[in-house]
């Protein structure tokens, strides 16, 4: 017999709780069996027709698709809720959007807190049930919350200066209420909003939620409170009211109370913790308190907090809620919109121990000379401070674990007041110091960093630290956790994460050196202050692995440092400030801004030749990168001079199988290349990639550079299946070494894509590799890729092109072509390619005299540039040749046909296709001769 699924979901409608059964987990077939028990519903006793309605789950996020619907049922009990829409304008399913992109300026989303009313009840002390003291710290924490740091107006049941106030009686909060109430309709106030707090136990009585009050089994109603303020208090109509219980009762299901335009948040945490403050609360205030610097929206807050208990929390312990917000609601402080801010931003949260001590500092309190060094500011201060905790510890020889990481309150498996010794906040960065011999990581992930100072650290199931575990080597670590640092004894040293990183950036393992190179940053900065040679040493490895890894602004910031840093320690025509110039023009270099690299070489070359002499192996690397810059700025005569001075210095200096110069060889192939003297390029590229086989072994990027640069030389000959066999080996190493989504592997993506469009019926492969390249170099699209950018959209052009698709061809090469303006000159050889490609594409559409306007200023630059025999001159001929032909000018085509049949067959010989082509066109044209006449 074959099994049908059932799964079954709570749903809320008004009053009523309904069953909901699913036979499969798609979103039609859910909103297909709601329709159908709310028509049954209806029939009973619904008070109104149905209208549509949207669905929710129950951390008040709606539910749109198939996926949204399979995660819902991953996790049981489900409850699910529904917002019926009455508006006929509303929408009825709009896209979902994280709350922290919502803009600020939409006020008709938006809805800003400034001055609410803060209730605060609860009991603490009752006559038949348990006893909860973590209420008085629950409330003590709250009002701190709102009136510290918000400036709120705030009342509440309990006072910690008055004896009795634990004690909360029905008639003693009916008459709270009740004055709250009777104030704000007798009064002009400027409340623009409701927040009412229960603390205690609670209950389901005759199917309704209820608080019980201290005396003998009584309790309050929880709607007749709503009721109280949605309906008969003038001062909250149309404004947001939230609910929050905080109730110790295990069972505490959601109603749905969907009143329309009640504007209302209700927030059910249960939770059986007697003794301790509650952390529901706790995790609310410390997140409300950072809320003040980074302002999310409510709704974004309380998800947050859904996420990080449901992730960190077992039971006994449960959050749920219901929303009929229509708007996205932002906490600000009462002073926000008066001009004037007064936040006490290190306010302590009250723990059970007065032995904690918490501190929240502000990121702008961070000195400015942080900010200079790196743009994290907040985790550079983070990280000095973490430092200086380690370092104390161990001067005490204190076994502790000090736990730094972002946006995750930190796992319950330590969070206990027995041990936690220190509680820092740095927006967005938490640090948390506990006090330990022996530490158990039970199905935990924190993602940041963990110092553990002479402690034995054990880990139970999916257990992972995202950065370092850094470590006294007295610790004992027994799980394999990946990132292991061990230090000491003594102060954390930044030379022991220097060596580290260097390692690392020696395995191309560029995140992981950035992460090291930065905190031996962090510790030169906090010992040796902004000014040390050593901190200048620290920026510029640090900038090294941002370069590395494609981030050139970055790079360009570190670089900039530490010449700033040496400059003001060293002589001006120092070595190390040599190496700083030469840096920043690598940086410039990637950026496309030549120029500027140009210049920065050249103040390295001069120090070189003045300090090392004429046959130094760094003023052979000046002369390459000089060489580099001109050959990008297609000067390649220039290029060819520098690189045969380097190539010069390497023979004599390193021998004739050196692998640096394996860099002259390969850098000549490329101009050679370039020039369209192709087999002199093989023959120079054939040099470099013997010896970096031999050195470097069949799997090293620089291999992949080689074998790259022979399927160039083969593609431009036309012998495009040997140019993809050694695009496709040096592809597959680089997607080894870097993997799918990197620059390096999209470059080749992007010439296979060059070289399919030019074999026949091979348009769509040519257009998969051109996607591929284009989607990833526009995620690295601010790193220094807009050349790489703009052969993307070339190759996207000519898959058009051949489409027949003219005018968004000539779109994209328009696109190309205003990329390549802004990095080079217009007479530049790569940019000629966008004047023939438009060339081409006019003739097609028949705009011949605009053709033969951009064919004919693509011929004068390649003249200028590559000289009158160059390979792409004929193919500026040739198409000059097919537009006059096309013009009915057989003179002037025949002249075209002539020059380019002259260079193709010194080029390629008589049998290339390239040359078949061009004779073709003659007979066609002596053909037509002979009609004429």
């Amino acid at each position: 017999m074959e099994n049908t699924l059932h799964l079954k979901a709570s749903l809320w409608v008004e009053k009523k709780k309904l069953e909901v059964t699913l036979t499969s987990l798609t979103f039609e077939a859910l909103r297909k069996e709601l329709k159908e028990v709310l028509s049954t519903q209806k029939q009973n006793d619904l008070k109104y027709p149905i209208p549509d309605f949207k669905i929710y789950d129950k951390n008040n996020k709606i539910i749109l698709n198939d996926d949204q619907v399979q995660r819902v049922f991953e996790s049981q009990p489900v409850y699910l809720t529904v917002h019926f829409i009455h508006n006929e304008n509303e929408e009825k399913y709009p896209e979902q959007k994280e709350e922290e992109e919502e803009d600020d300026d939409n006020n008709d989303d938006i809805y800003k807190i400034s001055n609410p009313l803060v209730l605060l009840t609860g009991a603490s002390k009752y006559e038949r049930w348990n006893n909860l003291p973590g209420v008085k710290i629950d409330l003590i924490n709250l009002r701190n919350l709102f009136e510290k740091n918000y400036g709120y107006n705030v009342y509440s049941t309990y006072d910690s200066n008055k004896f009795g106030t634990e004690i909360l009686t029905l008639r003693m909060l009916n008459s709270f209420l009740s004055k709250h109430n009777n104030n704000n309709n007798n009064k002009n106030n400027d409340y623009n909003a409701l927040i009412f707090v229960w603390c205690g136990h609670g209950n389901i009585i005759n199917n309704e939620n209820v608080l019980i009050t201290s005396d003998d089994n009584k309790y309050k109603n929880l709607k007749t409170i709503q009721d109280l303020f949605t309906y008969q208090t003038k001062s909250f109509i149309n404004k947001p009211k939230i609910f929050i219980i905080n109730s110790s009762q295990e069972n505490i299901p959601i109603q749905t109370l969907f009143y329309k335009q009640s504007n209302t948040f209700i927030i059910f945490y249960k939770s059986t913790s007697i003794d301790k403050g509650n952390y529901f609360i706790q995790l609310f205030c410390d997140i409300m308190i950072q809320n003040i610097s980074f302002s999310k929206s409510f709704q974004y807050i309380f998800n947050f907090i859904s996420k990080s208990i449901y992730k960190y929390i077992n039971n006994p312990q449960f959050i749920q809620s219901i929303s009929t917000f229509h708007q996205h609601i932002f906490f600000y402080h009462k002073n926000t919109f008066q001009n004037e801010i007064v936040i006490d931003s290190k306010d302590e949260i009250i723990k059970e121990s007065d032995e904690i001590k918490k501190e929240i500092i502000e990121s702008d309190e961070t000195k400015n000379e942080i900010t200079e060094f790196d743009e994290n500011k907040e985790w550079t201060k983070a990280n000095i401070i973490a430092h200086n905790m380690v370092n104390e510890m161990m001067d005490k020889k204190q076994k502790e674990l000090l736990l730094f990481w972002e946006d995750v309150p930190f796992s319950m498996m330590i969070n206990s007041n027995q041990f936690m010794k220190n509680k820092i906040i740095i927006s967005p960065y938490f640090i948390y110091s506990f006090h330990s011999k022996n530490i158990i990581f039970d199905d935990i992930i924190i993602d940041g960093c963990v110092y553990a100072v002479d402690c034995v650290i054990n880990g139970i199931g999916n257990c992972r630290i995202t950065q370092h575990l850094i470590h006294t080597k007295k610790s004992i670590i027994n799980f394999p956790f990946v990132s292991l640092i061990p230090i000491g004894p003594g102060p954390i040293d930044a030379n022991n994460f220097k060596q580290l990183g260097i390692n690392s950036f020696d395995k191309s393992s560029y995140d992981e050196s950035i992460t090291l190179f930065r905190f031996a940053l962090c510790i030169r900065l906090q010992t040796l202050g902004d000014s040390h040679i050593d901190v200048a040493d620290s920026c510029e490895l640090l900038g090294n692995s941002y370069y590395m890894k494609g981030d050139q602004d970055k790079a360009l910031k570190c670089h900039e440092n530490a010449l700033k840093i040496r400059l003001g320690k060293l002589e001006s025509n120092h070595i190390h400030v040599a190496h700083s110039y030469n840096n920043l023009g690598s940086v410039y270099e990637k950026k496309g801004e030549y120029d500027k690299a140009i210049e920065y070489y050249e103040k390295s070359l001069k120090i070189f030749l003045d300090k090392l002499g004429s046959d130094h192996i760094h003023v052979a690397s000046s002369y390459i990168n000089l060489g580099n810059v001109y050959f990008s700025k297609g000067e390649y005569n220039n290029a060819i001079e520098y690189h045969e001075k380097s190539l010069k210095i390497y023979l004599d200096k390193l021998g004739s199988d050196h692998i640096d110069i394996t860099n002259s060889y390969n850098n000549l192939g490329v101009i050679y290349e370039k020039k369209g003297e192709y087999d002199k390029a093989i023959e120079y590229h054939k040099k470099a990639l013997k010896i970096r086989l031999d050195k470097l072994g069949s799997n090293h990027e620089n291999v992949a550079l080689s074998l790259s640069n022979f399927g160039n030389a083969y593609f431009e000959k036309g012998e495009y299946e040997k140019s993809i066999e050694y695009y496709e080996k040096a592809l597959k190493i680089r997607l080894n070494k870097f993997g799918e989504n990197h620059p390096f592997v999209a470059e080749l993506y992007n010439v296979l894509g060059l070289v399919y469009m030019n074999m026949k019926d091979e348009i769509n492969k040519s257009k998969e590799y051109g996607d591929k390249a284009l989607e990833i170099f526009m995620k690295h699209e601010n790193k220094g890729f807009d050349l790489h950018i703009a052969k993307c959209y070339e190759i996207v052009g000519l898959v058009l092109k051949k489409k027949g698709e003219y005018e968004k061809a000539m779109e994209y090469f328009e696109k190309s072509l205003k990329i390549r303006l802004k990095k080079v000159n217009e007479d530049h050889p790569d940019v000629c390619w966008c004047y023939h490609y438009l060339a081409n594409c006019l003739k097609h559409k028949k705009q011949l005299d605009n053709a033969i306007e951009y064919g004919e200023k693509c011929l004068h630059f390649r003249l200028k540039k590559l000289g009158s025999n160059h390979p792409h001159v004929g193919q500026s001929y040739f198409l000059l040749g097919n537009i006059f032909f096309e013009m009915e000018n057989r003179i002037e085509a025949n002249k075209c046909y002539e020059k380019a049949l002259v260079i193709f067959i010194q080029h390629f010989g008589q049998s290339h296709h390239k040359t078949q082509n061009v004779m073709s066109k003659l007979k066609l044209l002596i053909f037509f001769q002979k009609l004429k006449y």
